[in-house]
Parts: structure tokens; C-alpha cells; sequence
């Protein structure tokens, strides 16, 4: 048996209007404050999502300013009551039991539990095996929505940026996102996960690295770098086409444009405007340069993505920033110079973690891939 957890779609962030008097439940008429931008056949959310009463009915037509719902109501619903205008009421779950990159299936719609902060299925046939994909879906207009990224049996992981983002909304005890919502905190998320990269890439010197290639061409001294280069680490070149890079290449003398004197140098090399500038044009053939650089980390963006190495298992710091920051929005300047600190002085005891077991035990270093 295996549950994926779905995070609801959006909906207008501004209450469309109010009911204007109570009904019971089974009321198919509802006398509301105004109809501005309602249309018959719309979905309507009466309540807020996550509230116990919350339910979606269909209007099926307006006059004045009564809605006549096609179906039932199914609660009670008080004077004053909130209604929104909502674009889905479904969700269709999509199944592969092929691979993450296999072929999706439908497997069942189901409705969405607007009365929950999330909606829940269970599939009690799933396995360790089984990826699952998700639409929202409008029963009405039968409009539906671009499948999810795939989700794993175990759906989202508890480094993943949705369960991150809903960590934080829930320690803020803002679930509804009716002050912070998911966007802000996935910045923030985002916003930590640069300034942490940039602090291993300073205090460490095997992690966080990538490479490129360069085939040098007779024509030109100037080559374009990778759209991720931040900074280079070191330049070798290969005169065998690539199969070995015995040969460093330093850097130009910045102040005098100088070359550098020593043994075995053939090119030097400077950074200029995103890209790498020889000394000179290449003179030999079948030459390549290999470039070991910091590369600036992919951010965070489908509620699927998960924390990069080395991470993974330090979500609660990102947590705590995206926290603090929540409170900053707030003005609670108290607890934001809390969390902050907290997040930074934890993420700072990891690094000096792994800058000392990488300098004592380089066997057990990791080289990260971007």
C-alpha cells in the first residue's frame, strides 16, 4: 500500500462574495452579496479550503443576485459565509509501473478534500515500483490540467520542496497560505540553498565541483564558459584529442597581463565576461582543455525537487530560514533573529563537518554533481 500527498490547486487569493443568508444543507438556492465575475457552469468553493464545512457545488444559473447550485449543498452554511471561484473539483491520478519514465496511465479521479489542508490517496495495490503522476480536473467543463512531475510510491520525500514548503507553512501555522504562501517560501527555500553552495564552495576544496571541455580551434583565443560557471578551480589540456590532460594552464598575470614563467606552460588563461581568453591563439591541433569549476546550484522549483548532496539530510536548517523569514514578513523581529541564527550556525557546524573529514580523510570525499 503506498499514499501520495497532493498539494491543492490555486484559487482566486480575494473571496468573490458572501452568502447574505443561513441555508441547510440540501439547499440548492443561495442568496449571495453579488454575482461580479460568476457565470453559470463556474465552480464554487463555499468556506475556505481546509475548513470542516468546505464543499464545491456548480452554478447552474444566475438571477440577480441568487445562485441556483445544480446539485445539493451538503452543510449548513451561515450568513457571511466566504465563497470562492475555484477552476478544478478533481483530481485524476496517473500510474506507471514501468519506471519513473514510463508510460502513465489513469488510474482513478478522485475529488479534491477541500475540507484538508492536502488531499490523500491511497493506493492499495502500489509498490515500492509504482510512480504516479496527477491532474486537476473540472467535471464540468472537462478541462484539465498538464500532468504532474513523477512521484514516487512514497510521494513526496521529506527533503522534497513541497514538504519543505508545507513544514513551514505548518510551524508558521499559516496552512492555508492566507499570509505567506507556497511561492514565498520556495524563494526563500532557494535563497538559503545559494548562499549555503557558496559557502561549502568557499571552505572546501572537493566539493561542489563540475566539469566542462574545450576543443581548442586555430581561429580564436576566446571560449564561451558553461551558463552555470561561478569560478573556476583548475585548467588542464589534453594534446591527444581529450584521452589526457597532463598539462596545467595558470592564469595571465592580472596586473601586468604578463605571461606566467614556469615549467611546461604552453597557454595562460584569463576570465573575461563569461569567457575563458587565451594568451594567444592555439598553434597545435587535436587540443583540448578540461575545466574543474564551482557551478551555481539549480534551484529548487517542481514541488518534487529535492535537496542536492550534501543536504539532503540538513532540510530542517532550510526550514528554519525559510521560517525566520515568514516571521520577518510578520515583524517579529525576535524570532526571526532566532531562526537565522540557528539556520546559519547549523548549516556553519556542517560545513566545518565536512571540511574536516575531507581534509583528514580525502578518500571519503565527495565530488557533488550539478
Amino acid at each position: 500500500m503506498q499514499k501520495i500527498y497532493i498539494r491543492h490547486p490555486e484559487i482566486s487569493r480575494d473571496e468573490e462574495t458572501r452568502i447574505t443568508a443561513d441555508t441547510t444543507a440540501g439547499a440548492t438556492t443561495l442568496n449571495v452579496e453579488n454575482t461580479s465575475g460568476l457565470s453559470a457552469n463556474n465552480l464554487i468553493l463555499l468556506e475556505k479550503l481546509g475548513q470542516e464545512k468546505a464543499e464545491i457545488v456548480t452554478i447552474s444559473s444566475i438571477t440577480n443576485k441568487t445562485l441556483l447550485v445544480c446539485s445539493a449543498t451538503s452543510f449548513d452554511h451561515s450568513a457571511g459565509t466566504k465563497i470562492f471561484k475555484i477552476d478544478y473539483n478533481q483530481i485524476k491520478i496517473y500510474y506507471s509501473t514501468t519506471g519513473i519514465s514510463g508510460t502513465y496511465t489513469l488510474y482513478q479521479t478522485i475529488p479534491i478534500s477541500v475540507d484538508q489542508d492536502i488531499t490523500e490517496f491511497t493506493d492499495t495495490s502500489g509498490t515500492t515500483t509504482t510512480y504516479y503522476k496527477f491532474s486537476f480536473y473540472n467535471s464540468v467543463s472537462a478541462n484539465e490540467t498538464d500532468l504532474s512531475d513523477p512521484l514516487s510510491a512514497s510521494g513526496f520525500v521529506f527533503h522534497s520542496l513541497s514538504t519543505m514548503v508545507l513544514r513551514v507553512l505548518s510551524l508558521f501555522g499559516d496552512t492555508r497560505e492566507e499570509f505567506i504562501d507556497f511561492d514565498e517560501v520556495k524563494d526563500w527555500i532557494n535563497e538559503f540553498l545559494l548562499e549555503s553552495y557558496s559557502i561549502l564552495s568557499v571552505n572546501t576544496k572537493r566539493f561542489n565541483i563540475t566539469t566542462t571541455t574545450i576543443t581548442l580551434d586555430a581561429t580564436t583565443d576566446t571560449y564561451t564558459l558553461p551558463s552555470s560557471f561561478v569560478v573556476e578551480k583548475a585548467i588542464k589540456l589534453s594534446r591527444d584529442g581529450g584521452s589526457t590532460f597532463p598539462t596545467p594552464v595558470p592564469m595571465q598575470s592580472i596586473d601586468s597581463q604578463g605571461v606566467v614563467l614556469q615549467d611546461n606552460v604552453v597557454y595562460t588563461y584569463l576570465i573575461y565576461d563569461s569567457n575563458l581568453v587565451l594568451d594567444r591563439k592555439p598553434s597545435g591541433s587535436n587540443e583540448v582543455l578540461k575545466i574543474w569549476y564551482i557551478a551555481q546550484p539549480t534551484g529548487l522549483s517542481s514541488p518534487t525537487d529535492t535537496l542536492p548532496s550534501p543536504f539532503q539530510n540538513h532540510s530542517h536548517l532550510f526550514v528554519r530560514y525559510a521560517l525566520a523569514n515568514c516571521y520577518l514578513k510578520a515583524k517579529k523581529f525576535d524570532e526571526y533573529n532566532t531562526l537565522k541564527k540557528e539556520a546559519f550556525d547549523g548549516l556553519e557546524r556542517y560545513i566545518n563537518f565536512i571540511k574536516k573529514v575531507s581534509n583528514l580523510h580525502p578518500q571519503y570525499s565527495e565530488i557533488a554533481s550539478i
